[in-house]
């Protein structure tokens, strides 16, 4: 089951990020807040973790490794959250090099754990776009 799932979403992307592992036993928030430990079965919940652990709104220019980023979904509803793992090194004129500029590490359902591009997440599963950038740094 876990394999046809991977099968369909890495056809779909047309490109093939690098795969963590196969875990199929946490989500992505689970990945992220908790510790990979569990799945946390709403995306209702992160509103209240972010606020609870203490983490702060942080823009895109100041994002650090080990960050967290949101996506949202066309209703606005939080839809996916990942950890940002790197940024590129940008090169004026190379959109690719943009559009990798922050790569991120992040759960795909019970797929595993993939190192992508800040945009390269299975949309038609209703990941969305990447809004916000949270940080748990003490000091910004």
């Amino acid at each position: 089951m876990v394999k046809l799932f991977l099968d369909e979403v890495l056809s779909k992307l047309g490109s093939v990020p690098a795969i963590r592992s196969l875990a199929n036993h946490y989500n992505c928030a689970g990945m992220v807040f908790a510790s990979r430990r569990a799945w946390i079965s709403s995306m209702e919940f992160i509103s209240e973790i972010l606020k609870d652990d203490g983490y702060t709104l942080v823009d895109r220019k100041d994002v650090r490794y080990g960050d967290v980023v949101l996506y949202r979904d066309e209703d606005g509803e939080y839809s996916h959250v990942g950890l940002i793992a790197d940024r590129a090194l940008l090169i004026p004129g190379n959109e690719v090099a943009v559009e990798k500029e922050l790569l991120v590490l992040s759960q795909w359902g019970g797929a595993g754990e993939f190192l992508h591009g800040i945009s390269e997440v299975p949309k038609y599963l209703g990941y969305g776009d990447p809004t916000e950038f949270w940080t748990d740094r003490m000091t910004l």
